[in-house]
């Protein structure tokens, strides 16, 4: 049976709200512990384009531990909203969150740096407290998650350049007159002169 926990937002002096206990899972390992935790959604997640929707969501989280550290497992449903990068319309989605990460222990984490290569910064550790903080595995994985070109539709039609309305919502033969702008001009002389005529 999962155990229920809660976290709130962070503040001054307080630990991140994104760390994790590991005090109930045993060395041996193979020895799993599973959590429903919930975590506050950082509004700064984003990509600019999609964004997290509630300021708190709820995690399940299942670490197991190993020889070289602990193996954290989150999944989660998340909704996010946007605007379509066709029509502009609200767009709701859900981002499906099942993610593993390894947090080594201190005693370990030098070796894995090092076999890590030009990847060391992101190998992650458990803390010296004995915790670990599943703060950039969230962060990371949901913004990486996040599209960059959302649609209302995969089929949207977008807008039509003319009037901004949306193209579906528009009759079959709907357009507009498009006139030369080296023409449009000459038209505005032609109508200068004909004005002129006509007061004489």
């Amino acid at each position: 049976m999962s155990k229920r926990l809660t976290s709130g937002s962070k503040k001054t002096g307080e630990k991140s709200p994104y760390l994790v206990g590991l005090t109930n899972l045993a060395g041996n390992p193979g020895t799993r512990l599973e959590l429903d935790l919930e975590f506050p959604l950082n509004p700064e997640w984003t990509n600019g384009v999609v964004e997290l929707v509630g300021e708190t969501e709820d995690f399940h989280v299942e670490l197991t531990s190993l020889s070289e550290g602990v193996l954290a497992r989150v999944t989660g449903e998340i909704p996010t909203t946007a605007q379509c990068s066709r029509c502009l319309d609200e767009v709701g989605d859900t981002i499906l969150l099942d993610e593993t990460q390894l947090f080594f222990f201190p005693e370990k984490l030098e070796a894995a740096r090092q076999d890590a290569g030009d990847d060391a910064e992101d190998v992650l550790a458990v803390s010296d407290e004995n915790e670990i903080d599943l703060e950039p595995l969230l962060r990371d994985n949901l913004v990486l998650s996040m599209s960059s070109l959302p649609l209302c539709e995969p089929d949207c039609q977008g807008l039509c350049p003319g009037c901004g309305e949306r193209w579906d919502t528009l009759p079959p033969d709907h357009a507009h007159e498009v006139i030369d702008p080296r023409w449009a001009a000459l038209g505005d002389l032609v109508k200068t002169l004909r004005d002129g005529d006509e007061k004489q």
